[in-house]
């Protein structure tokens, strides 16, 4: 039974929660505080009411918004999160930047102090009415509930904002009490009766790109960050049509064995030979952006042909500047393509040498890759190793290039990753909202410097474990700092590079593997991590997994494995 309503801030706590979830909200995030207890008393009532609205709680508010995230990217769902005043809602904007730019609905939910106790001193108050900038769609600030101010003047603008299809910020000041027992007990208030709330995604569109596709140019895929579903929409498309697909790791493609997918691109791309066989096709159509391969980039920004990217956002996506760009879903897209009379007729000459060339390096990556333990070594036995449910989140840096240019095809699991900005904050927290959505196991490939950054969050991947009963493994590659730096021109650095930009900690991770309760493990060779993984993959388990390399290898292999392909003959092709 809920409880009377005896202050005004539980009344429009009560209203705005109910909008939400009106909205289609049904995950909350939050974190303590006593400024925010309007809100979270609401959420309780709202529970009760409502047992599909699951509630998260967690100490830190910078990994709470990734964790957010995470439940948002898996579940394609708007996620909300609640904090207190001051500098808990500053901890969220990592977060809001990453989701503004992978496009994720995270609704921020900020509780203030009234106008009255800003810029005078007072405890934990800061102007947070712009505090997201450009970063989110859309931002209101409410005002302090008020007998004089009706909270249905509002409910445009509060509608307005929770339609928007990324993060939002709504800033909520209340007065005290913040507690129902600290008002009058004689004081009993109703709730307004709202109109019902109506889901618009109206948005202005960019000019569409003038493309003739029915001219039946040879065509060329490349698949950028899509869906599962997408995946599987643009493959049938392909395969039908014989169109081969340059597939990024965020693709859903990369890890597919399908014949029609050019794995290899990245390591290829520093091949002329290859290169030239690329540049025999005419016109390139691209699906998402945001791709991981420096080298891919590159190509595109020196194809002579027509370069089409298709992408439902508004966002232009070509760092080259030279892309048309088509606002259009993939499925739509793809309808409309279907619907040509001509089609798109294939080269099968150009097609079969681009095969050729992916099953050579497929037949020759395992030699250069070697028995010995790495970096290289790991992430690619880590895939051949995982169960064909499993899910896999790649953490940014050197981790998810290594995934993007050797991981060798196997049972296409679904890939998350945080690539809109690419930080290398949250990916802890991030991958653990995204375990939280389903009982599949899932496994996060992160950097030892990203590990650090987001300790606290491995608090989040035991409780999740223990909560869902799945199995969650982490598996830190530790190469004692930003070892991706040795491939950048600060290794000519000396001193300077090792002391300001790789940064080593000599640090390893057995004890916060303990403080954490995870299950931990160093493998010191292929045959014990084969090992390590299969334990880590028993349901309800969480467990740390270090790779333990010195800060050169990898970076020197990668070297080494590009020189090998870059002096590839065309003969073999």
């Amino acid at each position: 039974m809920s409880r009377p309503l005896r202050t005004l801030n539980q009344v429009w706590s009560q209203l705005i929660l109910s909008r939400l979830y009106a909205r289609g909200v049904r995950q909350v995030c939050l974190a303590p505080g006593s400024r925010s207890a309007p809100l979270v008393l609401a959420l309780v009532e709202l529970t009760q009411a409502h047992p599909d609205l699951v509630v998260h709680s967690h100490f830190d508010e910078r990994g709470l918004g990734f964790f957010a995230l995470g439940l948002s990217k898996a579940l394609t769902q708007p996620v909300a999160i609640l904090t207190t005043s001051g500098t808990a809602v500053a901890n969220l904007l990592p977060a809001v930047v990453e989701a503004r730019h992978c496009h994720t609905a995270l609704i921020v939910i900020s509780a203030d102090r009234p106008d009255e106790l800003l810029g005078c001193g007072a405890n934990q108050a800061i102007d947070q009415r712009q505090l997201f900038g450009s970063q989110v769609l859309e931002q209101l600030s409410l005002p302090t509930p008020d007998a004089d101010s009706a909270f249905e003047h509002w409910l445009p603008a509060l509608d307005r904002l929770l339609n928007q299809a990324g993060p939002v910020h709504l800033n909520c000041p209340f007065r005290a009490p913040l507690y129902p027992s600290e008002a009058p007990q004689d004081c009993v208030m109703a709730l307004p009766a709202l109109p019902a709330f109506t889901l618009s995604r109206s948005m202005p569109r960019r000019a569409q790109a003038d493309v003739d596709l029915a001219t039946p140019h040879q065509t060329l895929i490349v698949a950028g960050r899509l869906s599962p579903s997408e995946a599987a929409r643009l493959l049938e498309y392909c395969q039908h049509y014989r169109l081969p697909i340059l597939a990024d790791l965020n693709s859903q493609l990369r890890l597919h064995p399908s014949e029609w997918v050019i794995h290899y691109a990245d390591l290829l791309l520093n091949n002329a030979h290859f290169v030239q066989t690329l540049n025999r096709f005419e016109r390139v159509i691209q699906f998402s952006g945001q791709l991981i391969s420096k080298r891919l980039l590159a190509w595109l920004g020196t194809f002579n042909g027509e370069h089409l990217i298709v992408d439902g956002q508004r966002d232009y996506l070509d760092p080259n500047h030279r892309a048309q760009q088509r606002q259009q879903s993939l499925p739509d897209f793809l309808r409309e393509l279907a619907a040509l009379p001509l089609g798109w007729p294939p080269c099968a000459e150009v097609v079969a040498a681009l095969q050729s060339w992916n099953k050579r390096a497929a037949a020759q990556l395992p030699a250069l890759i070697g028995s010995e333990l790495s970096e290289i070594s790991a992430v690619t036995r880590l895939v051949q190793q995982l169960p064909a449910t499993c899910r896999l989140f790649a953490g940014n840096s050197l981790s998810i290039r290594l995934l993007d240019m050797y991981a060798e095809p196997a049972l296409a699991y679904p890939v998350f990753s945080n690539r809109g900005a690419s930080g290398i904050d949250g990916l802890v927290a991030t991958a653990a909202g995204v375990a939280a959505t389903a009982v599949e196991p899932l496994v996060l490939v992160i950097g030892d410097t990203s590990t650090l950054y987001d300790l606290n969050s491995l608090a989040l991947v035991n409780r999740v474990a223990a909560r869902t009963g799945q199995a969650i493994l982490v598996l830190v590659l530790n190469n004692n700092g930003g070892a991706i730096f040795n491939l950048l021109p600060a290794a000519q650095l000396g001193a300077l590079h090792r002391d300001f930009f790789q940064c080593p900690h000599d640090l390893d991770f057995a004890a916060a593997a303990a403080q954490f309760h995870l299950a931990y493990a160093r493998p010191t060779n292929l045959s014990e991590l084969d090992e390590q993984i299969d334990r880590a993959m028993h349901p309800g388990t969480a467990t740390l997994l270090e790779i333990s390399v010195p800060a050169a290898q990898s970076t020197e292999q990668i070297r080494q494995i590009n020189r090998h392909f870059a002096q590839l003959t065309a003969g073999g092709a």
